[in-house]
């Protein structure tokens, strides 16, 4: 029917015409399909009603168990059902609710007895993990508790527990996207020896397209960072990997190229993608981190310093008090589903 298969992503396949661009969206038997013109979506449609048996569910509503509710400016993408599926799972439809998903100082797991039903824990772990594709503010939370699936202890299940009481009083909450500019901007942070036992550092990040929060990430490091400098920079080799891959993908959609901006509240990590002489106290740093750097020269990407309480991959890395959590929450922009429905 004349689409091209996006390289990048074999499940997004595109139509340039001359009426307009149709986008379609494949996970296995389910279908997204959108556009620039509504007459050639009916006309793709009818076409593929005569080579295939489908079933035209109108507007999107629910897709993947991941909600979706419009307003005439905004769209906002929820897994309330999802949630209160997950907590009568866990036993915990009733719990009381906690303010953050996570404790500021969370007790230590070392001498912790094994829990006694890991199956449950793994499945309401993996639970957590899907929940965290519309609630990213969790997505710390959920990476600690999931570094103990192998076995976890009575401590590691309080802090699954604790989650799942925030989920309790914050389930109807989504992510919100809305009318905004093209402009894409990456939030890199990592919290250097956050790990006393591997002594390795978090890598988060966020990429925003305008307003709209568009990828995120937690993630172990895999090497231990000789300083925070370091630990930084790789934090930010991985947000910039992940805009590369994302800048292919616009690029299928027919959006103009992008000139990322990088914030990053480490000025000595600044100073490195911009400075060649200070690359000799990174001798030891892989190419992978130092591409970064060959992007700020070409003028592709630009770093900039951002004050640390503005640092909204913060959420990503660390626990946080109740206050600034719920500051960096709105931030993403993460809104109450009534709140929208209401307005």
């Amino acid at each position: 029917m004349g689409f091209h298969t996006c390289t990048q992503d074999t499940n997004l396949f595109t139509l340039r015409h001359p009426r307009g661009l149709v986008i379609i969206l494949i996970y296995v038997d389910d279908i997204l399909i959108t556009g620039s013109s509504s007459d050639l979506i009916s006309i793709i449609t009818k076409a593929m009603h005569q080579n295939f048996q489908l079933k035209d569910l109108g507007p999107l509503h629910y897709f993947l168990g991941i909600e979706v509710l419009r307003t005439s400016s905004s769209l906002l993408l929820h897994q309330s059902k999802y949630t209160e599926e997950v907590l009568t799972r866990a036993g915990m439809a009733e719990s009381k609710t906690a303010p953050t998903p996570m404790a500021v100082r969370p007790p230590s797991t070392s001498n912790s007895r094994l829990f006694d039903n890991p199956t449950l824990y793994r499945s309401i772990v993996g639970g957590l993990h899907y929940l965290a594709v519309t609630r990213p503010e969790i997505q710390y939370a959920v990476n600690r508790v999931s570094q103990s699936m192998h076995a976890p202890t009575e401590q590691n299940f309080q802090a699954l527990k604790w989650i799942l009481r925030y989920l309790k009083g914050s389930s109807r909450r989504g992510l919100l996207f809305q009318k905004g500019s093209l402009e894409l901007s990456i939030y890199s942070d990592s919290d250097w020896d956050n790990d006393k036992d591997d002594h390795r550092s978090t890598t988060g990040y966020l990429l925003f397209l305008g307003p709209n929060l568009i990828s995120w990430c937690t993630k172990k490091q895999t090497r231990v960072s000789r300083s925070s400098t370091e630990a930084e920079y790789r934090a930010m080799a991985a947000g910039v990997a992940e805009a590369m891959w994302h800048h292919h993908i616009t690029a299928a959609l027919g959006l103009p190229p992008f000139r990322p901006k990088i914030y990053c509240d480490n000025e000595s990590t600044i100073c490195v993608t911009k400075n060649p002489v200070l690359h000799d106290r990174l001798k030891h740093v892989g190419s992978d981190c130092h591409f970064v750097r060959e992007q700020v020269t070409a003028g592709t990407m630009s770093t900039h310093h951002v004050p640390s309480s503005e640092q909204l991959a913060d959420i990503l890395t660390k626990p946080l008090p109740p206050a600034a959590f719920h500051y960096l929450s709105t931030k993403l922009p993460l809104v109450p589903v009534d709140q929208l429905a209401g307005g």
